[in-house]
Parts: C-alpha cells; sequence; structure tokens
C-alpha cells in the first residue's frame, strides 16, 4: 500500500527480521540456515562464557536450537525475534545450571527434590518410599531448592547484562 508520498506505508513494510520469521513460519529450511548462520557462533561464545566446557555448550546451543524450533509455532509478532534465540540459550543455560547443580545435591537432597519437583510425588508418598519423616523430608527439600536457587541466581546475576547483539 502506497502512503501520500509514494512511498510504502510502515504497515506493508516488513523488516529483515519479520520476513525472516515469515519464512521461518512457513517452514523454509533456508531461512532457518540463515538464522542459524547469523547466530551460531555468537551464541556458542555466550554459553561458552558459562559453561566452560566446549562440549556442554555446543549442548546447550542445540538444546537453544531445538526449543526455537518448538516455539515458532506460538511467536507473537509483536516480539523480537532477535530475542527468541537469546531467551532460548539463557532458558537452556538455566537447565543445565539446575542440572549440574541437582548432581552436586546429597544423595537424599538429589532424591528428594527429584522425587517431590521433577517426578511430582506427594509429600507422603516421598516419606513412605523413603522412611524418613515429614519434617525431615520438608529439609531436604528446602535445602536443595536453595542451592539450585542460589545457583540459579549466580547464573543469572552474571548473564542479566548480557545480550546478544544480531
Amino acid at each position: 500500500m502506497k502512503g501520500i508520498h509514494g512511498r510504502e506505508s510502515a504497515r506493508t513494510t516488513l523488516s529483515k527480521s519479520e520476513r525472516l520469521l515469515e519464512r521461518l513460519l512457513e517452514g523454509d529450511e533456508e531461512a532457518f540456515c540463515d538464522l542459524l548462520d547469523r547466530h551460531a557462533a555468537s551464541m556458542l561464545r555466550l554459553a561458552f562464557l558459562h559453561c566452560n566446557s566446549r562440549t556442554v555448550a555446543e549442548e546447550v546451543v542445540q538444546e537453544t536450537w531445538l526449543a526455537v524450533i518448538d516455539g515458532l509455532s506460538g511467536f507473537e509478532g509483536g516480539t523480537s525475534l532477535n530475542g527468541a534465540p537469546e531467551r532460548g540459550l539463557l532458558s537452556a543455560q538455566a537447565a543445565q545450571v539446575v542440572r549440574v547443580e541437582i548432581d552436586r545435591l546429597s544423595p537424599m537432597q538429589r532424591v528428594v527434590i527429584t522425587m517431590r519437583d521433577i517426578e511430582n510425588w506427594e509429600s507422603g508418598e516421598v516419606c513412605e518410599a523413603l522412611g524418613v519423616s515429614e519434617h525431615d523430608q520438608r529439609v531436604l527439600l528446602h535445602r536443595a531448592r536453595s542451592r539450585i536457587c542460589a545457583a540459579l541466581e549466580r547464573h543469572l546475576s552474571t548473564t542479566a547484562w548480557l545480550t546478544i547483539t544480531i
């Protein structure tokens, strides 16, 4: 649609990101390759800053791309496409932080938090299965959650200022 001065109006002019998003939503594999080419290196650098292992950083980036692909169908037009890989990367990194911290917990804390927060067991079921009192189960769960929250806070405080420039 032409505006008063013969130029296309802002409504009909799509940004590069909007055109790329349209192509992605249409299932255009070349569009995904373009997106990957533009962002993979910076995402890997960002992940490596937090993981200190190239293998883990590559895994985090791979999980991020899978999350981006899965999230495309629910992508809202008002949201920045540039922010989507960043949010996906931060989510994947946070999930990695949680996994690592769960592995560092004491065996009983690890079992309790897994049963309660991952497998959704009721408190009484956990107590019965593990032979612990309600009080002990609550203490184990609280300590496990506290350690994981502290690890996430440390992680997020170091990533809060980072953005991926796309």
